[in-house]
């Protein structure tokens, strides 16, 4: 059984509601698991991420790849970001790819050049 104890809907003032009880629902989850991910996180596995940038067409099978888990702002949530890397180990900027590590969306890079403070345009 699950219990909502004391809500109110928009406005409502006063005391608080009793608590209400709703029967609870049965369910099983019975497709396989989709993706790698870690344990405690929950996140995908830096591996998971550069798979699926390959089966997207970002790369092919031999191609070597950089992946960094990258925080996005002060939300707390993480992106991948991926790029191919040359022979010496450089990075090639112009064709990277984010990994969404909840989803498994793979988009590609959009760069931009940094702007400059006082420098207008």
């Amino acid at each position: 059984m699950a219990a909502l104890s004391g809500c109110r809907i928009g406005s409502e003032t006063g005391e608080p509601l009793p608590t209400c009880y709703s029967e609870s629902v049965r369910y099983e989850v019975s497709e396989s698991v989709r993706f790698e991910r870690d344990p405690y996180s929950g996140i995908l596995t830096r591996e998971q991420a550069v798979a699926l940038v390959r089966q997207a067409g970002g790369a092919a099978a031999d191609a070597d790849l950089r992946a960094v888990l990258v925080p996005v702002g002060e939300s707390g949530l993480y992106v991948w970001t991926i790029f191919p890397q040359t022979a010496g180990g450089e990075v090639v900027r112009e064709s990277g790819f984010m990994v969404n590590p909840y989803s498994g969306a793979v988009e590609p890079l959009e760069m931009s050049e940094p702007q400059q403070e006082g420098k207008e345009e």
